[in-house]
């Protein structure tokens, strides 16, 4: 039983969040996050900017600045450019 609590406790914490697989980061925004809670957190600090930047570009979506999504998020080439417009850092 306390081995089951145990596991149950340890799920439920960050101990097992996936990490970013990323290391080098050009924005501020997604290097703080994937040092605070992993994949988990990048993934919800950007949906939160995008949800701000749609102010800007009604149409903007996770594909309009990403070829690929989890586990790598691999960027279009103006995907930096296009952040940094919409007010990221």
């Amino acid at each position: 039983m306390r081995l089951l609590l145990l596991s149950v406790a340890l799920l439920t914490t960050n101990a097992f969040a996936a990490d970013c697989l990323t290391k080098k980061f050009d924005t501020k925004l997604v290097a703080d996050a994937c040092a605070d809670g992993g994949q988990k957190a990048a993934r919800e600090a950007m949906k939160k900017f995008q949800r701000a930047a749609r102010e800007r570009d009604a149409d903007l979506d996770c594909k309009s600045c990403h070829q690929s999504l989890s586990p790598h998020y691999r960027l279009k080439d103006d995907a930096l450019e296009r952040f940094r417009t919409l007010g990221g850092e």
